[in-house]
């Protein structure tokens, strides 16, 4: 997804899996990356049950890109026992978007 800073540069984002975006109560914002996730059990939805990572995995997210394509950020899930993770930015990640949920 492409945003502009306030000085009109254009950052991406790449977002690898859609299930960390969740609804935001932000003005101007639909959707923000997920601070905290947690994965149904195996038993209940087999398929996306096996996207967690073993416990202490850390795993990328998202990216955020600028102009010249480095990275500047990563929003990286550490996971946790019974597929339940904790998200952080290292760097920095444009976490909130104004997208309709069909382009995602």
């Amino acid at each position: 997804m492409t945003t502009l800073t306030l000085t009109l540069r254009k950052l991406t984002t790449r977002v690898y899996d859609a299930d960390f975006l969740v609804d935001t109560k932000r003005p101007f914002a639909k959707w923000e990356l997920a601070h905290q996730v947690q994965l149904p059990s195996p038993s209940e939805e087999p398929t996306t049950a096996a996207k967690a990572g073993a416990p202490g995995e850390v795993e990328t997210v998202a990216e955020t890109l600028n102009a010249n394509n480095d990275v500047i950020g990563r929003w990286v899930v550490k996971w946790e026992a019974g597929g339940a993770g904790s998200c952080k930015a290292v760097g920095r990640v444009v976490r909130y978007f104004n997208v309709h949920q069909e382009l995602l």
